[in-house]
């Protein structure tokens, strides 16, 4: 029996500083940045006898960012000029656990991930509304791996995902299977044949989800819908690999 834990924390400030920059013959920016960022994590792992092991991290950041800046667009019959100023703050984290022990000669994998995450976007100079985006990820989880010959291997995991969200002023829950298969035919020591598939969720980042417009181009709307559900994939894959030693 034996444990190990660390403790890792790491701050990042900068000074607010100044950009002017010309990126076309019709165009000239001004841009002022200021950022800071904190980060913590803690990762803790116990061993038990035969060859398991309990282990866990723990993560949290802290970041935040204001933007100002004047976009000026020379055109033959008009002028365009955009005042931007964003107020921006984050703060996220995540809890993950896992418990890894043998089962015969097998590996068995159980463990959950949680994590949450919270977003603020201010455009002080448009007069928008605050967008407010909170996000909320559990994912409880089992596999098992190993060998069933000498030639075969395998890997399959299996879990649920429950995703509670609120964007502006849309909630809704998500909740949905997940999981992975992979086999391993190792035919001989030049030729190797594997096969796996996988199920898989996408959310939409806070870009995708925030409605109100982002951009400083007077050609182009950048903006999201906050009724955007996360993606779901299902991808199969199929490999053949030839080893041979000089």
């Amino acid at each position: 029996y034996n444990s190990y834990s660390s403790l890792e924390t790491k701050f990042y400030f900068s000074e607010p500083y100044c950009i002017s920059r010309v990126p076309s013959d019709d165009a000239v920016c001004t841009l002022m940045n200021h950022n800071f960022r904190s980060d913590q994590f803690l990762y803790y792992k116990h061993n038990f006898y035969e060859k398991s092991w309990l282990e866990a991290t723990a993560r949290f950041n802290l970041n935040g960012n204001e933007t100002k800046g004047v976009r000026t667009e020379d055109y033959t019959s008009w002028e365009y000029n955009n005042i931007y100023d964003f107020d921006n703050f984050r703060y996220s984290g995540g809890i993950e656990v896992s418990y890894t022990a043998p089962l015969g000669k097998h590996t068995l994998d159980i463990g959950s991930e949680t994590s949450f995450l919270n977003d603020r976007i201010r455009q002080v100079y448009a007069g928008y509304p605050t967008f407010h985006h909170s996000n909320m990820d559990e994912y409880l989880f089992a596999g098992l791996s190993g060998k069933l010959s000498s030639k075969f291997s395998y890997a399959f995991s299996v879990g649920y995902e429950m995703l509670f969200r609120k964007v502006a002023d849309v909630n809704y829950d998500y909740n949905k299977p997940a999981g992975n298969l992979s086999l391993n035919w190792r035919m001989n020591s030049q030729h190797n044949v594997g096969a796996s598939y996988s199920l898989r969720h996408t959310a939409p980042n806070v870009g995708q989800l925030n409605p109100y417009n982002t951009s400083t181009d007077s050609l182009m709307v950048q903006q999201g819908n906050p009724y955007l559900l996360p993606s779901q994939s299902q991808q199969w894959k199929l490999r053949y690999s030839f080893n041979k030693r000089g």
